[in-house]
Protein backbone atom coordinates (compact mmCIF):
# COMPACT_ATOMS: atom_id res chain seq x y z
CA UNK A 1 0.00 0.00 0.00
CA UNK A 2 1.26 3.16 -1.49
CA UNK A 3 0.22 6.50 0.78
CA UNK A 4 0.05 9.47 -1.30
CA UNK A 5 1.85 13.10 -0.51
CA UNK A 6 -1.28 14.66 1.30
CA UNK A 7 -2.55 11.47 3.33
CA UNK A 8 1.36 10.81 4.54
CA UNK A 9 1.44 14.80 5.69
CA UNK A 10 -1.97 14.10 7.56
CA UNK A 11 -0.91 11.23 8.97
CA UNK A 12 2.91 12.70 10.45
CA UNK A 13 0.82 15.81 11.74
CA UNK A 14 -1.39 13.40 13.42
CA UNK A 15 1.28 11.64 15.28
CA UNK A 16 2.90 14.95 15.97
CA UNK A 17 -0.02 15.83 17.64
CA UNK A 18 -0.42 12.84 19.97
CA UNK A 19 2.94 12.69 20.63
CA UNK A 20 2.82 16.74 21.96
CA UNK A 21 -0.05 16.01 23.69
CA UNK A 22 1.01 12.92 25.62
CA UNK A 23 4.70 14.58 26.35
CA UNK A 24 3.04 17.66 28.50
CA UNK A 25 4.31 19.05 32.07
CA UNK A 26 2.70 19.09 34.70
CA UNK A 27 2.28 22.57 36.11
CA UNK A 28 2.10 22.98 40.11
CA UNK A 29 0.60 25.91 41.93
CA UNK A 30 -0.11 25.85 46.00
CA UNK A 31 -2.08 28.61 47.58
CA UNK A 32 -2.42 28.05 51.61
CA UNK A 33 -4.23 29.54 54.41
CA UNK A 34 -3.77 28.53 57.99
CA UNK A 35 -5.28 29.88 61.37
CA UNK A 36 -3.97 30.83 64.51
CA UNK A 37 -4.46 27.14 65.68
CA UNK A 38 -2.06 25.86 62.99
CA UNK A 39 -4.68 24.18 61.03
CA UNK A 40 -4.88 24.98 57.15
CA UNK A 41 -5.76 24.23 53.85
CA UNK A 42 -3.15 24.24 50.87
CA UNK A 43 -5.00 24.12 47.54
CA UNK A 44 -3.06 22.81 44.74
CA UNK A 45 -4.02 23.43 40.88
CA UNK A 46 -2.46 22.01 37.84
CA UNK A 47 -2.12 24.85 35.13
CA UNK A 48 -0.06 22.25 33.03
CA UNK A 49 -1.49 19.49 30.57
CA UNK A 50 0.14 16.66 32.28
CA UNK A 51 -0.45 14.78 35.25
CA UNK A 52 1.55 16.05 38.21
CA UNK A 53 1.78 16.53 41.95
CA UNK A 54 3.57 18.84 44.26
CA UNK A 55 4.64 17.57 47.83
CA UNK A 56 6.08 19.94 50.68
CA UNK A 57 5.78 21.13 54.33
CA UNK A 58 4.66 24.29 56.14
CA UNK A 59 7.29 26.30 58.19
CA UNK A 60 6.09 28.59 60.82
CA UNK A 61 8.39 31.30 62.28
CA UNK A 62 8.15 34.26 64.16
CA UNK A 63 8.92 37.37 62.45
CA UNK A 64 9.60 39.42 65.57
CA UNK A 65 12.79 37.53 66.78
CA UNK A 66 15.77 38.70 64.82
CA UNK A 67 16.74 35.44 63.63
CA UNK A 68 13.12 34.46 62.74
CA UNK A 69 12.97 31.91 64.82
CA UNK A 70 10.99 28.45 63.46
CA UNK A 71 7.76 27.73 65.27
CA UNK A 72 6.41 25.15 64.18
CA UNK A 73 6.49 22.47 61.04
CA UNK A 74 3.69 20.36 59.60
CA UNK A 75 4.10 17.11 58.42
CA UNK A 76 4.92 16.31 54.62
CA UNK A 77 1.49 17.37 52.68
CA UNK A 78 1.11 16.07 49.48
CA UNK A 79 -1.21 16.81 46.64
CA UNK A 80 -1.36 13.21 44.86
CA UNK A 81 -2.00 13.29 41.36
CA UNK A 82 -4.15 16.29 39.95
CA UNK A 83 -5.28 15.97 36.09
CA UNK A 84 -4.32 18.75 34.32
CA UNK A 85 -6.86 21.84 34.94
CA UNK A 86 -7.95 20.56 37.82
CA UNK A 87 -7.36 21.60 41.42
CA UNK A 88 -7.26 19.52 45.05
CA UNK A 89 -7.62 20.82 48.76
CA UNK A 90 -5.41 19.44 51.31
CA UNK A 91 -5.95 20.03 55.15
CA UNK A 92 -2.96 20.32 57.12
CA UNK A 93 -2.06 21.06 61.15
CA UNK A 94 1.25 22.83 62.39
CA UNK A 95 1.25 21.77 65.94
CA UNK A 96 2.71 24.36 68.00
CA UNK A 97 1.63 27.52 66.34
CA UNK A 98 -1.17 28.71 68.89
CA UNK A 99 1.42 28.69 71.50
CA UNK A 100 4.15 30.18 69.60
CA UNK A 101 2.58 32.55 67.73
CA UNK A 102 0.48 34.14 70.99
CA UNK A 103 0.16 37.62 70.87
CA UNK A 104 0.53 39.52 74.34
CA UNK A 105 -2.21 40.45 75.79
CA UNK A 106 -3.31 43.96 76.08
CA UNK A 107 -5.51 45.25 79.37
CA UNK A 108 -8.40 47.35 78.16
CA UNK A 109 -9.90 49.81 81.23
CA UNK A 110 -13.41 49.52 80.72
CA UNK A 111 -14.16 52.58 82.65
CA UNK A 112 -12.70 54.46 79.85
CA UNK A 113 -14.42 56.53 77.35
CA UNK A 114 -15.60 54.60 73.71
CA UNK A 115 -12.77 55.69 71.91
CA UNK A 116 -10.38 55.15 74.17
CA UNK A 117 -10.87 51.52 74.45
CA UNK A 118 -11.03 51.23 70.34
CA UNK A 119 -7.58 52.80 70.79
CA UNK A 120 -6.71 50.09 72.93
CA UNK A 121 -8.42 47.55 70.97
CA UNK A 122 -6.38 48.48 67.76
CA UNK A 123 -3.04 47.88 69.49
CA UNK A 124 -3.84 44.47 69.98
CA UNK A 125 -1.59 41.97 67.38
CA UNK A 126 -3.25 39.18 66.04
CA UNK A 127 -1.35 35.77 65.59
CA UNK A 128 -0.05 36.81 61.85
CA UNK A 129 1.55 39.74 62.64
CA UNK A 130 4.05 37.65 65.07
CA UNK A 131 4.40 34.48 63.10
CA UNK A 132 4.48 33.82 58.89
CA UNK A 133 4.40 30.92 56.89
CA UNK A 134 5.87 29.15 53.61
CA UNK A 135 5.27 25.82 51.41
CA UNK A 136 8.74 24.22 51.47
CA UNK A 137 8.68 21.85 48.95
CA UNK A 138 10.04 18.75 49.16
CA UNK A 139 10.12 15.22 46.97
CA UNK A 140 8.31 12.90 47.53
CA UNK A 141 9.37 9.71 48.30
Amino acid sequence: MIIKGEAMLRIVMLLACVLVLGCGEAKIEKECVMNGFGKGTCTFTNLGDAVGGMCGKIKVFNVEHLNHAEIATSATICSGEIEPKSSKDVEFMAAGVRDGCKPPSVDIDYSKSREEIRAMRDQQKSWNDICAFDFDEVDAN
